[in-house]
């Protein structure tokens, strides 16, 4: 069967599943979708969020359940590694892919990754890894927090981003080369809440080496500007150079521990700036010890580092969040990579007073 090349609706397909009722449909969600009752409670969508639960986490047929890696990471990973025409042999996978993945465009052409082919660091191939060991924020305490998501009824998590004005979203340059961004703000749960802006172009720094993930910066600019509120503001930008001993906070939704479930909540948590030659010698004793040598090398003119302890750190998915000063709020740096997840090593953050005079530039 040929790939569906201008399907721009998951109801298109739906529809055309016509070997399974709506009772059927019902029958496997509710069979799957327990776990997920409290964070489908004030989800959009009733029945077609609860068929997507349950297409990202029913999928045994595909996938070898012996594994260590969790199911929707190898299901994730066997999307990746097909174009549209092979994964699309039947309707029903069509389907699969449309609700897990909330891809709204298709091309035919393979899956892009959300943080493209970076599995040496982060975790990057599990695009569910988050905060670790942190603690849910209070309502407010992030006004500036932008989730970066796909689809439009039923968002799928991406990375994260700071509102640096009202039509500027900074973010990591990695998180920046889908096709469907939205931007979310003003809410605390990534699924649901708030307010979502489209996005008119974007702009990544233009020395962005993706290979050894440097000058990871770029921003997203909307097609409207975003509206204020006790919930939504613009963070204040820093571009003094931040040196060791600094007590920094970072946010993002996510997991209580490296490879495990995703929370809808906001996670924060606070941590410290280290010095770049403590970082340069911890990061290449991580290299050793974590057998990750291809891992790239930091840089501490352009890089920031902050080490909280072994169990506490950011993952993947906060990619592109705030590294703020607890002190004055002000945002020094950009979550950019690091190790698998808070695992005793480092975690890097493009560092903006390196980039003052091309950030001022492309502000909108």
């Amino acid at each position: 069967m040929k790939a569906y090349h201008k399907i721009t609706s998951v109801f298109e397909v739906f529809q055309q599943i016509k070997s399974l009722t709506t009772e059927e449909i019902l029958e496997k969600s509710s069979r799957i979708v327990s776990p997920y009752e409290d964070d489908l409670e004030n989800s959009r969508g009733g029945e077609l969020v609860q068929f997507a639960e349950l297409l990202k986490t029913d999928v045994t047929t595909v996938i070898d359940s012996k594994k260590q890696e969790p199911l929707e990471l190898q299901f994730y990973k066997l999307l990746l590694n097909n174009s549209l025409e092979s994964c699309f042999l039947n309707l029903e996978m069509a389907l699969r892919i449309f609700l897990s993945l909330m891809i709204t465009n298709c091309s035919g052409e393979p899956f892009p990754t959300p943080e493209d082919d970076m599995s040496i660091f982060f975790d990057h191939t599990d695009a569910s890894a988050r905060i670790v060991g942190g603690n849910e924020a209070a309502i407010g305490s992030h006004p500036h927090m932008v989730g970066l998501s796909t689809g439009i009824l039923i968002r799928s998590n991406f990375c994260g981003g700071s509102l640096i004005s009202q039509r500027t979203v900074l973010t990591a340059a990695h998180c920046i080369n889908h096709v469907s961004l939205r931007a979310t703000v003003g809410t605390n749960r990534w699924n649901s809440g708030g307010t979502s802006y489209s996005i008119a172009r974007n702009v990544t720094h233009p020395h962005y080496v993706h290979s050894i993930i440097k000058n990871d910066i770029g921003v997203l600019i909307t097609t409207s500007n975003v509206v204020l509120s006790n919930l939504v503001q613009v963070v204040p930008i820093t571009y003094n150079f931040i040196g060791p001993g600094v007590q920094a906070r970072v946010a993002g939704w996510g997991n209580i521990r490296a490879g495990g479930p995703g929370s809808a909540a906001l996670l924060e948590l606070t941590t410290t700036t280290i010095e770049g030659n403590d970082c340069v010698a911890r990061a290449a004793q991580a290299r050793i010890e974590l057998n990750m040598r291809h891992a790239p090398h930091v840089e501490p003119h352009i890089e920031v580092c902050t080490y909280h302890s072994p169990g506490r750190g950011t993952c993947n998915g906060d990619s592109g969040s705030a590294l703020r000063r607890v002190d004055d709020g002000q945002q020094f740096g950009v979550v950019s990579w690091g190790f698998p997840c808070a695992r005793g090593a480092p975690d890097m953050f493009v560092r903006l007073s390196a980039y003052q005079s091309w950030l001022r530039s492309v502000i909108v």
